[in-house]
């Protein structure tokens, strides 16, 4: 594999980039004449390499470390996956921003089969004597019987068995495409700088023309049958239609803005996550006739909330793509408004449970809790806000729950107990 992998983070001063990457994202309206900070997570592939902005506040591996080819091969793992989600689960992601998508699925499908299953292989079936499957009544029908005692005696008997050869167009335009991939993304496969295509590289190429190609593609599915055989065409037909060629030299897929993927990942990988925005409180509108119109689309929607049983306690959870390094990077008015709102409408809703505020931020940082402070006498006025707390996660790591469909337990317990912020 030759890309080489650089690092950066989103949030990064456009200042401190290389005036050539700076150039590539500028032509894709990721940056614009007046930002002074990078909106954007994901990679930017440019002659010098690949640009890799992880989430804010991650640690900047090495370029080309064992690390970095990790954090890399997570981060756009965890791409692919919240796109999936979006479309299984319908998540409102209205402003996320996202570039590539689409793409970067089949690319790491397309890999991923690979390595499953190696190059395709047409099955042919054909007839053989005395081996592979009998067909008695091919046998019957061409072959002198001998008369035994128990019956007739075949010394030649018809059969068919079935053959696996590799060099079709189609298994010489699976292992191009195969080759042509792992040039440039098989890290995010294998989280290394390791190839994969040693297999496909025996194999002659293709007649290198897209069309050509798509038509030998479309003809062999008219005569395969099974899912991967199916799935595997229709996925070089895709990435030879819709990517190779495109301005190869300059590829993007990411998020311009990550803030909903963080809420997504915190989501999935929390435990006892309980879903209650249906039985909350709605607004209603009197109308001056004295009837009341219900406005359910105008309700409270919380992020998380997860339920402790043994305790009766609930944890209402905002997970917040901020900074949180300072005053000036902390949640706002609207935020914390929110967040006392959200937890009084669950106390109306579970009455006699504890209820506790959470905000989730990336990284680390110094936020251990949010008060309301009477401006007069100074004191925190606790009983009449209940503090939110603040816990910080390092994004990489929920990338590795996030990307692995687990449940991060640790951090969950974490989240139960608010015993304070680490």
């Amino acid at each position: 594999m030759t890309s080489h992998l650089h690092f950066y983070t989103d949030r990064a001063l456009v200042d401190s980039l290389p005036s050539d990457l700076s150039d590539e994202m500028k032509s894709h309206y990721l940056i614009r004449r007046d930002d002074q900070r990078v909106s954007f997570s994901g990679m930017i592939m440019t002659g010098d390499g690949i640009s890799i902005f992880l989430p804010r506040n991650s640690p900047i591996p090495q370029a080309n470390s064992v690390t970095g080819y990790r954090y890399a091969s997570l981060l756009m793992k965890g791409l692919k996956r919240y796109t999936r989600d979006k479309a299984l689960n319908k998540i409102d992601s209205d402003g996320d921003g996202s570039i590539g998508g689409a793409k970067l699925a089949v690319i790491v499908d397309l890999l991923e089969d690979y390595c499953t299953y190696g190059i395709y292989t047409r099955r042919l079936r054909e007839k053989v004597t005395n081996m592979g499957k009998p067909d008695w009544r091919q046998t019957i029908a061409s072959q002198a019987a001998l008369i035994g005692a128990s019956g007739p005696i075949y010394l030649n008997v018809c059969g068919s068995r079935y053959r696996s050869f590799s060099n079709c167009e189609v298994a010489k335009i699976h292992a191009f495409v195969v080759r042509e991939l792992d040039e440039t993304y098989s890290w995010i496969i294998t989280g290394s700088d390791i190839s994969i295509s040693d297999a496909a590289a025996i194999i002659p190429p293709p007649v290198q023309d897209n069309n050509l190609m798509i038509r030998a593609l479309e003809n062999e599915l008219s005569l395969v049958y099974s899912d991967r055989e199916i799935r595997l065409i229709n996925l070089l037909i895709d990435y030879i239609r819709n990517t190779r060629g495109h301005n190869s030299s300059s590829e993007v897929i990411g998020l311009s803005h990550f803030h909903t993927m963080w809420e997504r990942m915190v989501h999935s990988t929390l435990k006892s996550v309980v879903h209650v925005n249906n039985q909350l409180s709605i607004p209603t509108y009197r109308f001056k006739d004295e009837t009341l119109h219900p406005a359910p689309t105008k309700g409270q929607r919380t992020d998380t909330v997860i339920h402790n049983e043994s305790t009766n306690r609930y944890v209402v959870i905002d997970a917040k793509y901020y900074g949180a390094k300072d005053l000036s990077s902390a949640p706002g008015w609207s935020d914390i408004v929110k967040q006392f709102f959200y937890a009084k409408a669950l106390k109306i809703f579970t009455e006699g449970a504890e209820v506790d505020n959470v905000f989730v931020f990336p990284g680390d940082g110094p936020l251990k809790s949010v008060h309301m402070q009477n401006r007069q006498s100074m004191e925190t006025q606790d009983d009449k806000y209940p503090p939110i707390k603040c816990f910080y996660i390092q994004p990489m790591d929920l990338l590795e729950y996030y990307v692995s469909g687990r449940i991060y337990k640790d951090f969950s317990n974490r989240l139960m107990s608010i015993e304070g912020s680490t």
